[in-house]
């Protein structure tokens, strides 16, 4: 079954191409957005602290004795950096939020609907349907996993307290929660995977969405594995890419050249792979619950 999802995957993946190509343009657009917003501060700021660069024994020295009269002269600077961050991480959280949307609409129809065909309109009114019940849904979800994290961090203090007396036992608990906590960390992440594709698929709500892919995990567990092979094959690509890159870049005269050629086209199968992987992860959904494949019309669901 791991081979066929994947395969499928892959087929409606080139099938909707326009997907990747959307998902590069987003890709393209927040670098271009992290230039303005991120970049163009940081060398203003440079600029002003060169103009005071001969100062700098006199900079250093009053950021200990005269800490407030420091950060007052430098306060509007450190006021446009960290503004215009804020801005970046929220238009770059939208634009992200808002393909992903587009694209997991787009394979959950092509899934389905053998004769469905990908047009631009399409992918925009897949996204403008699921923007918000996914924002909800991930937001829950980053709640959920903050409360747990602080719940865990206090049980895991009261816990380290309690073995001070003996380093062993602190340094196994210290090791022993950390592990723990990459686990939950990476079973959230893995639930809520799942809760994104059963609420498009299902077109239902954020809680039932939760409830349902917990079923299905629960009902086949094999999704954990599923989803950790298809992690796993990213990154295998990525760790060849880059090391190819890094070939590339040690070329004389035209190295750093091919170096940058190099990283867009990486960029290019790295938004392909993700596509790859969300198809396959819905097409093991949707077989997952015994639904039929390529029907000719897609089946609607109440809200």
């Amino acid at each position: 079954m791991i081979v066929e999802c994947i395969k499928e995957g892959f087929r409606i993946t080139n099938k909707n191409w326009q997907v990747v190509l959307l998902q590069v343009i987003v890709l393209v657009i927040n670098f271009v957005c992290f230039f303005l917003f991120i970049g163009i501060p940081i060398v203003l700021a440079i600029a002003s602290l060169g103009m005071d660069i001969a100062y700098t024994k006199d900079i250093l020295s009053g950021l200990f004795e005269n800490p407030a009269e420091l950060f007052s002269k430098y306060l509007g600077l450190a006021i446009l950096i960290f503004t215009s961050f804020t801005f970046y991480l929220i238009l770059a959280s939208v634009l992200i939020l808002y393909a992903f949307a587009g694209m997991l609409g787009v394979l959950s129809k092509a899934a389905l609907n053998k004769e469905y065909k990908l047009s631009f309109h399409s992918f925009f009114e897949e996204a403008k349907r699921f923007f918000s019940p996914l924002l909800w849904l991930f937001s829950f979800a980053i709640l959920i996993v903050i409360v747990v994290f602080i719940v865990f961090g206090v049980l895991a203090g009261i816990l380290i307290s309690f073995s001070e007396t003996s380093p062993p036992v602190s340094l196994f608990i210290t090791y022993f929660l950390g592990l723990l906590g990459i686990a939950i960390g990476f079973a959230s992440a893995i639930l809520s995977a799942y809760a994104a594709i059963v609420l498009v698929v299902e077109k239902g709500k954020v809680i039932s969405a939760f409830k349902n892919a917990l079923n299905f995990i629960k009902h086949k567990p094999f999704a954990f594995l599923f989803y950790i092979i298809l992690i796993v094959g990213i990154i295998a690509v990525n760790i060849v890419l880059i090391t190819l890159g890094i070939s590339f870049s040690a070329v004389p005269v035209i190295g750093i050249l091919a170096a940058v050629l190099f990283q867009i086209m990486i960029n290019i199968v790295q938004s392909y792979l993700i596509v790859v992987m969300w198809g396959s992860l819905v097409i093991f959904y949707i077989k997952g619950m015994h639904q039929p494949l390529h029907t000719p019309t897609v089946p609607t669901y109440s809200i």
